[in-house]
């Protein structure tokens, strides 16, 4: 089918400096890029209840990232001269992508710092003889941040399922002792009486963090953690 040019011209987007009507369009100079996250593909081992993606043990509808295509991005960042320091990972969960060892090698291996995203469950525990020899060549550019809904074991449970704390805590606990640098995500929600609801005002909103990162604190105490939870990172 033809579609003629003056009517492409009136009818979409056209010309990336001026309107149709000719005024400037408003842009944002290209100041660099800090910051490269690859989502690794939609497959979890859970179905959490808030989950962007919906992801979950039967969710492949984004494909697993390979080796092969997170090379050509890191060839651009690299190329193109970015200012890239930080190459993220989430999902999904990121330990059930068949490359997700030999990605996380290529990402070190070029400097970049790297930071995980993961529930620190089964498919991290099955990589803990890689990740261990990785913690090795190139500790202080590994950070992994282990989703933590709630400090109380119910509420977590709440997003992520029946039985789904402890062996997230087993998976962050592993990763403590063997020093590696963690960070804890928790949920932008508080307690109200006996439900979940979402913050309804800045002062009601900037109590309830408080006392969120006060009981992330004695869970962290109580465990032995070295995270700050009262850390905004």
């Amino acid at each position: 089918m033809d579609i003629d040019l003056i009517e492409l011209r009136d009818l979409s987007f056209f010309d990336p400096q001026f309107t149709v009507t000719g005024e400037p369009r408003a842009h944002v100079d290209f100041a660099g890029l800090k910051t490269l996250c690859f989502n690794t593909g939609t497959q979890c081992n859970l179905a959490c209840s808030h989950c962007y993606i919906e992801s979950s043990p039967s969710n492949n509808l984004l494909s697993y990232i390979s080796l092969t295509e997170v090379q050509g991005f890191l060839n651009e960042v690299q190329n193109n001269d970015y200012g890239t320091e930080e190459i993220g990972l989430t999902g999904g969960e990121p330990f059930m992508n068949p490359d997700i060892i030999p990605i996380m090698a290529e990402i070190l291996r070029r400097g970049f710092k790297l930071l995980v995203l993961t529930n620190a469950m089964k498919p991290l525990q099955n990589h803990s003889r890689a990740l261990l020899q990785l913690k090795r060549l190139y500790g202080p550019q590994i950070t992994i941040r282990v989703s933590m809904d709630h400090y109380q074991p119910e509420r977590h449970e709440q997003e992520r399922g029946p039985k789904s704390w402890q062996p997230m805590l087993d998976g962050l606990l592993w990763l403590q002792s063997n020093t590696f640098r963690l960070h804890i995500a928790g949920r932008a929600k508080y307690i109200d009486v006996d439900q979940w609801t979402e913050n309804r005002g800045e002062t009601a909103g900037k109590t309830a963090q408080a006392s969120m990162r006060d009981g992330y604190a004695q869970v962290f105490k109580q465990h032995g953690l070295k995270v700050d939870a009262h850390d905004p990172q």
